[in-house]
């Protein structure tokens, strides 16, 4: 399976879901401690509140499910809230799963949740003495499952920096704490990855997308600020600092950071392009301010789902200056069900959109020397940067290399061909791989070169880069997985 052309909620369900039924093998052959029946109870509590919750709340506020969300939140509070041993244990699960629904609506900023679900409600439930997170998942039998579906995570995110500054972070952390209360520095690290929540609040909570910093400079202090609180058995306003709110500290910490805004985006039209290749267009239910070169996250109802989810990110093709939001998409035949959705949508229709991130942008300084190189739709953040060079002209000319099979699957031609009259300049390699570019381009280790297209030829583009000595701190990316 190609990890690219699964969406990371999908993945972070069959994830779950594989470590959930291991859990309850394990436990029916007496390899974990805890009852099978208990477990049994626990998982089907979790799963029927937070579905019936989630859809419940979601016809009250009008918007459209995702298919997932409810799924990885009754997975996650599975793995760790205390198991059903009582019958206020089984209430306990049931109003976790409600509160964890409830809060993805309610503790919202225009459409966006500001705290993980699974973290706010075993939070809640800790103070009524109800129940807690007893992250019973973090056992040696379940490590190399959770490991592993952690390192999936940080790589389909790409989130390598927010992993670097957890793990350091955490580790020195812990062995810190270990040296000062005279315990082995060995025996403190065997603990922590072994026998903790360490790597699945790290790999499978903090990675959730729609609440980490909307910067990636940000990654770093954001992971290792929960490394920190995980590991260093600190008091804050009188409360231990458990797993749980080690994570609200750090998501209270990204809202700060960026505000997230949900829209809503009414379909204006539709305009195939070329085989394949569409430009949608959005009227907003409210302007929306980002940077050229910035994406969304798109959430589309899909009657009949496919192993794809019903959630995508993608780039913003417009300009801020433009009267619609533009998407660039191309639909192969054997397509998503979501992209078939979208296709399906007529003039009026509706959609859910939101959460303005990413940090492939120009810099600010127009003088500063830039090449942007592209293939097939990865071209969208470059016609947005474009669009907004031609309605806001200043000093900077635009350098653009773009990749393409045939002339007929260039995307936005005409937007392309005002940017070579105006002294931009668009240069279409036809048929070619990134190896052509040092025969057509000069490269210059002094200019950044943002590159966005399909994984491949992005690292392709990135060695072509620098072997020819251009550093790693100058080249930019944005991949187009193209699930």
């Amino acid at each position: 399976m190609n990890l690219y052309r699964i969406t990371i909620y999908r993945l972070v369900v069959y994830g779950l879901g594989i470590i959930a039924a291991v859990s309850l093998l394990f436990s029916a052959l007496g390899l974990l401690t805890i009852p099978f029946s208990q477990l049994c109870i626990s998982l089907v509590v979790l799963l029927v509140t937070c579905y019936v919750a989630n859809r419940l709340m979601a016809k009250v506020w009008r918007v459209t499910p995702s298919h997932e969300s409810w799924l990885i939140s009754a997975l996650i509070l599975y793995l760790i809230l205390a198991p059903a041993r009582s019958v206020s244990h089984i209430i306990a699960a049931g109003i976790v799963g409600i509160i964890a629904m409830a809060s993805k609506y309610i503790i919202a900023y225009r459409g966006r949740h500001i705290f993980n679900p699974a973290a706010l409600a075993t939070a809640a439930i800790a103070l009524t003495g109800l129940s807690a997170a007893t992250w019973w998942v973090g056992t040696p039998s379940l490590a190399l499952l959770v490991a592993v579906l952690a390192g999936l995570v940080v790589m389909r995110l790409r989130l390598y920096r927010l992993a670097a500054g957890y793990v350091v972070a955490a580790v020195t952390t812990a062995v810190f704490v270990a040296v000062s209360n005279d315990v082995s520095p060995a025996v403190a690290f065997n603990d922590l990855i072994l026998a903790s929540p360490f790597l699945f609040l790290g790999g499978i909570m903090l990675t959730e997308p729609a609440t980490l910093p909307g910067s990636k400079r940000w990654h770093i202090l954001y992971g290792a600020l929960v490394g920190v609180l995980l590991t260093g058995q600190l008091t804050l306003f009188g409360q231990f600092v458990t797993p749980s709110l080690a994570l609200l500290f750090a998501n209270l910490f990204a809202y700060a950071l960026n505000k997230r805004q949900g829209f809503t985006m009414t379909l204006r039209d539709i305009h195939r392009q070329s085989d394949g290749l569409y430009r949608f267009q959005f009227s907003p239910s409210q302007p929306l301010s980002f940077t050229p070169g910035q994406y969304m996250h798109w959430t589309v109802p899909v009657k009949r789902l496919d192993g794809r989810g019903n959630r995508r990110m993608f780039s913003i093709a417009s300009a801020p200056g433009d009267d619609c939001v533009t998407l660039g998409i191309r639909v192969s035949p054997n397509g998503s069900a979501y992209k078939r959705s979208l296709l399906s949508m007529k003039p009026g229709d509706t959609l859910q959109a939101g959460f303005i991130t990413g940090d492939f942008t120009l810099p600010k300084n127009a003088a500063e020397p830039v090449v942007l190189i592209a293939s097939g739709i990865g071209v969208t953040p470059f016609i947005s940067m474009i669009r907004h060079a031609l309605l806001h002209p200043d000093d900077r000319s635009l350098t653009l290399y773009y990749f393409v099979r045939s002339k007929q699957d260039i995307y936005e031609a005409e937007t392309l061909a005002q940017a070579s009259k105006a002294g931009h300049h668009i240069h279409y390699l036809i048929d070619k791989s990134p190896e052509a570019l040092g025969d057509v381009m000069s490269i210059d280790q002094a200019t950044t070169y943002y590159v966005s297209g399909p994984p491949l030829m992005v690292d392709g583009t990135r060695q072509v880069l620098t072997r020819y000595g251009v550093p790693k701190r100058h080249i930019k990316t944005d991949y187009f997985d193209g699930y």
